[in-house]
């Protein structure tokens, strides 16, 4: 399952996937459905930290704010 929320108590939006989808490309998919219109900031772990996915977070209006892997 893949959620967005905007709190503990508020979903935004979720999507169910097959076990071994990798989380990044269906988060970019989940995330295209929401936008931002006052960039709010998007807290996110690791496994969305590629460009492709921060740039989706971009173009939807927010300001992703995730830790850097170690490798990068």
């Amino acid at each position: 399952m893949h959620l967005a929320s905007a709190s503990v108590d508020f979903a935004l939006a979720f999507h169910l996937s097959l076990g071994n989808n990798h989380d990044a490309p269906e988060w970019r998919d989940l995330i295209g459905n929401i936008v931002s219109h006052d960039k709010h900031p998007l807290l996110m772990d690791r496994a969305y930290e590629d460009e492709a996915t921060r740039q989706s977070a971009l173009d939807s209006g927010f300001i992703p704010v995730v830790p850097p892997k170690k490798n990068r």
